[in-house]
């Protein structure tokens, strides 16, 4: 009589693999290129909507109301990031402040929040951004599946 051996593949043994394939693919620089262009646009890449225009005071050193690109420096955009923890894959800037101020506290006089990443509850990214990171995780999913058996 022969002996069987199986390897099961579970949720908890294929995340490692899936992080690190959804993380090592390219797909980082390309999600943050996807967001940071959206957000260059004018458009938010949470609601998907136009960001409100510029005020008039902002709008004279910028020389224009629209499109509100966010790039006063280009500091805080360029410190988006893409990593992950236990459970999950985490974006955020590393230049918190700015970011912040834009996302959650409202920006200049009149407190103007303009929605760079989803962090409120039941917020979720606009479906086009929503469907890359699908996809991504689909194909890390079948390759990390793929390495396991």
């Amino acid at each position: 009589m022969g002996l069987k051996v199986t390897k099961s593949l579970t949720i908890k043994t294929l995340l490692p693999s899936l992080k690190k394939e959804f993380l090592s693919r390219g797909n980082q620089q390309e999600l943050k290129n996807l967001v940071r262009n959206t957000i260059e646009s004018g458009k938010s890449p949470v609601q998907g909507k136009t960001f409100k225009k510029y005020s008039k005071g902002y709008a004279r050193i910028k020389g224009r109301t629209r499109p509100v690109d966010m790039k006063r420096s280009g500091k805080m955009l360029n410190s988006l990031q893409v990593s992950s923890t236990s459970s999950s894959i985490v974006l955020r800037f590393r230049n918190k402040k700015p970011a912040d101020y834009h996302n959650r506290l409202g920006a200049g006089r009149g407190k103007v929040i303009r929605r760079l990443l989803p962090s409120n509850r039941g917020e979720r990214f606009k479906k086009s951004i929503e469907n890359t990171i699908v996809r991504y995780l689909r194909r890390a999913a079948r390759i990390a599946a793929r390495k396991q058996r």
